[in-house]
C-alpha cells in the first residue's frame, strides 16, 4: 500500500537529481551530529525542537536515497530488525 508519505518522498527524490539528494543527505546527517554533540556536551545551546527537526530531516533524505536506490521500506525494515536483535545480543 502506498501512502501519502511514501508518494511525498518519491516526489522529493525525483525533484533533484539523485546526486543532490546523496548531497543533501549527508548535510542532514552532519546537522544532526552537530545537535547531538552539543546534547552530549550539556551544551546550553543544545535544543529538543532542533534535535527532532534534524532527524526528521535525515529521515527524509535517507526515504530519499532508498527511493532513487530501488530500496523497499521491507528491505529497510529487515535491517532495522536484524539491528535491534543484534544490538540486544551486544553484538
Amino acid at each position: 500500500m502506498v501512502t501519502k508519505m511514501d508518494s511525498l518522498v518519491k516526489e522529493v527524490a525525483e525533484f533533484n537529481s539523485e546526486e543532490k539528494n546523496v548531497i543533501c543527505c549527508i548535510e542532514e546527517m552532519s546537522e544532526l551530529i552537530k545537535v547531538l554533540t552539543k546534547k552530549l556536551r550539556n551544551d546550553h545551546k543544545f535544543s529538543r525542537e532542533k534535535l527532532v527537526e534534524e532527524i526528521g530531516h535525515v529521515m527524509l533524505m535517507c526515504c530519499t536515497v532508498a527511493e532513487t536506490n530501488g530500496i523497499t521500506r521491507e528491505e529497510i525494515q529487515d535491517s532495522w530488525m536484524d539491528a535491534i536483535y543484534r544490538m540486544r545480543k551486544g553484538v
